[in-house]
């Protein structure tokens, strides 16, 4: 199970390529939203592959989640905004990534210490 290449196609070949190089998994059902990803997988539709944080916060009863070994799968992600946008709407979202970016590495860092 996963989530359909049209919506992020770089995001998906890259997650596909890292988990499973030259052979591509057996896709039984695409699901748009990662909230319903879980939910048919504790049906018992399959496996899929999902960011962590959203499995652990998403996870129903009977999905047993596993972390990937060494080398963690990991995707780039970018943020891009008007250099000249002037409102602070954008800044203070600017500000926000940047801040929730250092969290997130600050969490990562202590659970795998």
């Amino acid at each position: 199970m996963f989530w359909p290449r049209a919506q992020g196609p770089g995001y998906y070949d890259t997650i596909v390529g890292q988990i499973w190089s030259d052979s591509p998994p057996n896709i039984v059902l695409e699901e748009p939203e990662a909230e319903l990803i879980l939910p048919a997988v504790a049906s018992g539709i399959g496996v899929a592959v999902l960011d962590r944080r959203r499995a652990e916060k998403l996870s129903p009863p009977g999905v047993t989640l596993v972390r990937f070994a060494e080398p963690v799968p990991t995707a780039g992600v970018g943020l891009a905004w008007r250099i000249d946008d002037r409102r602070a709407t954008a800044s203070l979202f600017v500000e926000f990534i940047q801040e929730h970016v250092r969290d997130l590495a600050e969490l990562d860092a202590g659970s795998r210490a």
